[in-house]
């Protein structure tokens, strides 16, 4: 029963980290067209800092977006806040959506910096 046990956790936490690495992705292209609609200019988004939370979790999070403007611009971040449509952790490791939205805090200053 414990060799069971045991391998039955050892394929959620691989899947967990092999879909952590999907929704990564997946928030990023979203959160690219979020940009594109949202504000003007070539704005193109480089990385993202997605907290395991989200994943092995189920919570919601703020996640940090960077992105850079242009060609030849420097880093620049936003931070979106991220809900997961499920909310039982054992079922949040198959990934099954998410909500994003921008994070009303830091939502101004983002605003000046894009349309300079």
């Amino acid at each position: 029963m414990k060799q069971i046990l045991s391998i039955f956790i050892v394929i959620i936490c691989v899947q967990g980290v092999w879909m952590h690495f999907i929704n990564k992705d997946s928030i990023k292209e979203t959160a690219q067209g979020l940009f594109e609609k949202s504000f003007s200019g070539n704005i193109e988004v480089e990385e993202i800092n997605l907290p395991l939370s989200y994943t092995f979790l189920a919570q919601e999070v703020v996640c940090e977006v960077f992105y850079k403007r242009g060609a030849g611009k420097k880093l620049e971040s936003i931070k979106l806040i991220i809900t997961p449509t499920e909310n039982l952790p054992i079922l949040s490791a198959f990934g099954l959506g998410y909500t994003l939205r921008y994070d009303p805090s830091g939502l101004e200053s983002v605003e000046k910096r894009i349309s300079r």
